[in-house]
């Protein structure tokens, strides 16, 4: 991290929340010998270290609620940016727009941070200068549970059994890590029926699918590098979504290659739409996730609402 400036000049109150758990235990290790570049960059700086899971939810909230900081920094990856991410909330409103949250990349896949990367090549001088924008974001409302937020993807059917695949396993770095368990969790998958309301831009659209994975994106990538959306933008105020069902799982394999290429349309049974909303109606308990992070599983006859909040979120850009 190079800013190129004099940070005795800078006299901004920033918190770092540190996941030690993160990357399969290996962030603290990365944060603590990058820690003095820091200080040095920063000057000094609170550092939290959460304690466990939705810890970073409630000490962001604390922090924007008290108006202590003028930046917060997570040290981790997706799933500690989605946890940080729901602290901006609370009983369904944002609490403040004018602090940011901005990313310390020490995550297993690092997947949001290549959206924002792209969208601000000059990352470490947006981190320094606090400049920022209010970009778009999800809310998701299962049945009977409380709503989430998200930033980046979230996604129901097979993908929610590859991360819990995933995260029992010793196997977790990079995307061979996703790809192998991926492979694994299609074997002893059987796709839900769906019923799947769509609000388009040209009006509502119902389907069903046989659902064997359904993304629906805010930004563009997931599972290590799988490039779901490149025309894909955090201001567009439209999810993109991408629906995968009626192909056989070894075709399917054969093709994914494709993803990580970004040439998603070309895999067979993929079918794309954008909306700014959709409720998904399973016929059978569905797992899904929210930014790497496993939802609650849905159960029969029960709904998933999915909503756009345009312009809301204050991120690092």
């Amino acid at each position: 991290l190079t800013a190129g400036k004099d940070i005795q000049e800078s006299s901004m109150k920033r918190l770092v929340l540190l996941n030690p758990k993160s990357n399969h235990g290996r962030a603290a290790s990365k944060y603590y010998k990058m820690h003095p570049n820091l200080v040095r960059e920063f000057g000094e700086f609170e550092l939290y270290e959460t304690k466990g899971p939705m810890d970073a939810t409630r000490r962001v909230r604390e922090a924007l609620q008290t108006g202590s900081h003028d930046q917060i920094l997570v040290a981790g990856g997706d799933g500690s940016i989605n946890e940080a991410m729901n602290g901006y909330f609370e009983k369904g409103k944002i609490v403040n727009q004018k602090v940011p949250l901005g990313i310390l990349n020490l995550g297993t896949g690092g997947d949001f941070y290549r959206t924002v990367k792209k969208m601000s090549p000059l990352y470490a001088q947006a981190i320094y200068s606090n400049t920022f924008r209010l970009v778009d974001c999800g809310k998701v409302q299962a049945t009977d549970q409380a709503e989430r937020y998200f930033i980046n993807v979230t996604s129901a059917g097979m993908a929610g059994n590859v991360l819990k695949s995933l995260k029992s396993s010793s196997f977790q770095r990079g995307s061979a890590a996703y790809f192998y368990h991926t492979l694994k969790g299609l074997t002893g998958y059987t796709p839900v029926r769906c019923q799947i309301d769509m609000e388009l831009a040209g009006g509502r659209k119902t389907i069903e699918r046989d659902v064997l994975n359904f993304f629906i994106c805010n930004a563009s990538y997931s599972g290590g590098g799988m490039h779901w959306t490149p025309q894909g933008s955090l201001e567009d105020g439209f999810f993109d979504l991408v629906l995968i069902s009626g192909v056989s799982k070894l075709k399917l394999v054969m093709e994914s290659y494709k993803i990580y290429m970004g040439r998603v349309a070309a895999v067979s049974g993929v079918e794309q739409f954008q909306a700014r909303g959709l409720v998904l109606r399973p016929a059978a308990p569905l797992t899904y996730e929210l930014d790497g992070e496993i939802g609650a599983q849905s159960g029969t006859l029960r709904e998933i609402q999915y909503t756009i909040l345009p312009g809301t979120f204050p991120l690092v850009l």
